[in-house]
């Protein structure tokens, strides 16, 4: 995903900016272009800074990464399920 891309995002999102005051940091170097980018969107992304609104964008992106790595979410059958599809294909003269 492109960094205009993830901005964009990230921008129209309704969810509140995330404020972790407590949070361990480290600095990353970034071009100066990305950064003048990141400043111009402060207003409209609700963040205070550019290291929080870089901030939210990685922490966005990896959550994106990691519940696509995982496939989409499996909902159990339950016996209940089990009845209801029975039921149906009853109804339709298959069982």
């Amino acid at each position: 995903m492109s960094c205009q891309r993830a901005l964009e995002q990230l921008i129209y999102t309704e969810s509140p900016p995330r404020r972790d005051a407590l949070v361990e940091t480290k600095e990353v170097a970034i071009p100066r272009e990305i950064h003048d980018k990141l400043q111009e969107s402060l207003a409209a992304s609700g963040s205070t800074s550019v290291d929080e609104l870089a901030g939210r964008i990685l922490r966005d992106w990896l959550t994106m990464r990691e519940a696509s790595s995982r496939g989409p979410p499996r909902k159990r059958i339950t016996k209940a399920d089990e009845k209801t599809v029975e039921e149906r294909l009853k109804a339709l003269g298959y069982v």
